[in-house]
This record gives structure tokens, sequence and C-alpha cells, in this order.
């Protein structure tokens, strides 16, 4: 499991290292589908992160299934949210790179 922690925001989360091609649907039907991609970009890969997501701890967020973007109002939660979206669709990128020859 790949582990991403910023102590600033108080988070600390997992996501698999290698991913099925199931997961991957999963991820990607989430991400691209919600909202019909009118949903901000960071809605998005939240959204789809929570279809692989592992370990969760964070005391402002104790679950992020059960986070409502459209009734919180806590600017932290919004940092929260749009550094898991980037470290999830960076490391979703990162699994899809293939290796260059030697």
């Amino acid at each position: 499991m790949a582990e991403f922690t910023n102590e600033r925001l108080g988070v600390r989360f997992t996501l698999p290292d290698s991913i099925t091609v199931r997961q991957q649907l999963q991820y990607r039907g989430r991400a691209f589908n919600a909202g019909l991609l009118t949903e901000d970009v960071y809605v998005r890969h939240w959204v789809g992160m929570l279809a692989l997501l592992g370990e969760w701890e964070c005391e402002l967020v104790p679950d992020p299934k059960q986070l409502d973007l459209d009734t919180s109002t806590d600017p932290r939660v919004a940092d929260i949210v749009f550094w898991v979206s980037n470290m999830a669709a960076n490391h979703m990128v990162e699994l899809e790179s293939v290796p260059k020859n030697s």
C-alpha cells in the first residue's frame, strides 16, 4: 500500500500499490461520472479515491465516505479534499507509467 501523510492537515491514508482492472475502472467510473464532468476536478478525484481507499486517519474528517461536501463549511476540509484528490490522481497516473527499457 502506498501511504500518504500530511502532518499540517492532519491526514494519513493509503491506496493500493497495484490495482486490478476492476479497481481501475471503479476509480475511473467514479472520477469521471461524478456530476457527469460538471463537478470540479477535485470533487471527481475525491469520489474516485473513495473506491480505492485503504486506511484513513483524520480527526477533522473521521469518515471520508460520510463527508458531505455540500454542507461542510470548514476551509480546512477543503484543503484536505484538495490535497487528497491531488495525491490520488497523481498516484493513479504513476501506476499507469510504463518504465522505459534500459
